[in-house]
């Protein structure tokens, strides 16, 4: 049986922290042919987690960093839309 996107999507808007292991685990379970935006999402969601400490003068803004790249792939997630099939 094939994934419920709807299902998947929500659950991982649901996160109550981030966790880009089981978001991925989720999004590699739909079918990106099908889903219009979801190449766009598992982007954003490489781009959270190559996000490194080193690269930032304090935690602070590494913290920010991180917490603005989790909500741009969160946001992602509202744009997916199945592909019409003609």
């Amino acid at each position: 049986m094939p994934a419920d996107p709807g299902a998947i999507l929500d659950r991982i808007r649901e996160y109550k922290r981030p966790s880009s292991t089981n978001a991925l685990k989720l999004l590699e379970c739909l079918d990106t042919d099908k889903l219009d935006g979801l190449e766009d999402a598992l982007g954003l969601l490489d781009e959270y987690t190559n996000i490194e400490r080193g690269d930032y003068d304090d935690a602070e803004a590494y913290a920010e960093a991180r917490a603005d790249a989790w909500q741009e792939f969160i946001d992602a997630l509202d744009e997916i839309q199945p592909i019409d099939e003609e």
